[in-house]
């Protein structure tokens, strides 16, 4: 006789962490990577890298204020993010987030002010300042470090979320947020860093290109440990939720997000004649900036649609309007992108002169 299983009341999926979020997590990496950019530049006085030092500064300040901005609008009621301040828990990730959030941004804004400073005076920066910038960058760095690995410490530790539920998953966001970070300042060094002939900087675009290379090559070895780890050794919940990337979702996951955005661009970032293809190069950083936000949305909706009661795997479809929904990813974007062109309008966040002629005389226009 033939058996059927009929579920007759079956509960809709229940997303609680929705587009919000993973707009946090995508712009909070952006964060991280571009600050580690500037580490190099100011902590370790990376000549190579320096004519980006100070955009990456900008970039870290406003794609954190962009992350900020989805973490009270996840909330549907902005005023509740004041009570973290005053209901804390010493054992609470979120509570640790709090400062770590804050301390990052208070300490981008400290710093960009002694980077910038004596520009608005007319005078060089001081070696007073100089040291200042120094132990700040060298400070920030594992703050910046612990923000991003802040963001996968708070997904790994739900037990109810087989597919989050991972302690690897901390170092697994630290090379996303690399590789995002590093693909997206390619692109605006790209478009901002021409010198009046129009020349593109050959040496400053090699040296970002092999640091993306190394960046996604780490990325795809904690990816495969994670992925093989969760497939094969891990609990049955957790296999069915790792094989969820590769069945429902299997286009984007894997055709999308690994194989555009992550192989291709370590292909092209890893060989110098197909890095001197400019379309081809700015192509693969734009991929591998937009595969990241894949990888995002993939973990975080991905992890909620494996169902408590039921068979089979939930379906979700974000909405258009309201705060979880598409216009407000779009906004976020625009917001983001406003915020970049008011401060490079207002601040100067170009070197002086002396600091990127090195950078400049490789042409790769």
């Amino acid at each position: 006789m033939e058996t059927k299983i009929i579920e007759l009341i079956g509960p809709g999926p229940h997303i609680l962490w929705g587009l919000p979020i993973v707009q946090d997590i995508f712009f909070t990496g952006i964060s991280t990577g571009a600050f580690v950019l500037a580490a190099l530049v100011y902590g370790f006085n990376n000549k190579r890298l320096a004519p980006l030092g100070r955009l990456a500064l900008i970039v870290s300040l406003v794609s954190l204020l962009a992350a900020l901005l989805n973490l009270i609008a996840d909330l549907h009621q902005p005023g509740r993010f004041a009570s973290l301040f005053w209901r804390m828990h010493a054992t609470s990730p979120m509570t640790w987030g709090l400062f770590l959030l804050n301390a990052f941004l208070l300490l981008l804004a400290v710093q960009l002010f002694f980077v910038l400073r004596a520009d608005f005076s007319d005078q060089t920066r001081s070696d007073g300042d100089d040291r200042v910038v120094r132990l700040l960058a060298l400070i920030g760095l594992p703050l910046a470090l612990l923000v991003h690995a802040y963001s996968g410490y708070i997904l790994g530790v739900v037990k109810a979320i087989p597919l989050w539920h991972s302690p690897i998953l901390p170092l697994v966001f630290l090379a996303a947020a690399l590789v995002s970070g590093l693909a997206l300042m390619i692109l605006l060094a790209g478009l901002l860093l021409r010198n009046q002939q129009g020349d593109l900087p050959g040496d400053l675009l090699n040296a970002l290109a092999v640091l993306l290379a190394w960046a996604i090559a780490a990325n795809l070895v904690l990816r495969l440990f994670w992925y093989t780890i969760g497939m094969a050794y891990s609990t049955a919940p957790a296999r069915e939720a790792a094989l969820l990337l590769f069945g429902p979702s299997f286009s984007a996951a894997t055709i999308v997000e690994i194989t555009i955005g992550l192989v291709v661009p370590l292909i092209v970032m890893s060989l110098a004649p197909l890095r001197r293809i400019r379309p081809l190069f700015f192509g693969a950083a734009l991929a591998a900036t937009v595969g990241v936000w894949f990888f995002r949305w993939q973990l975080v909706m991905a992890g909620q649609l494996l169902p408590k009661t039921g068979a089979g795997f939930s379906h979700y479809e974000p909405s258009f309007w309201g705060s979880t929904g598409i216009m407000h990813v779009l906004g976020n974007f625009a917001f983001w992108i406003l915020l970049m062109i008011v401060l490079t309008w207002i601040l100067p966040w170009q070197e002086p002169q002396s600091s990127h002629d090195h950078a400049l005389r490789t042409k790769g226009a």
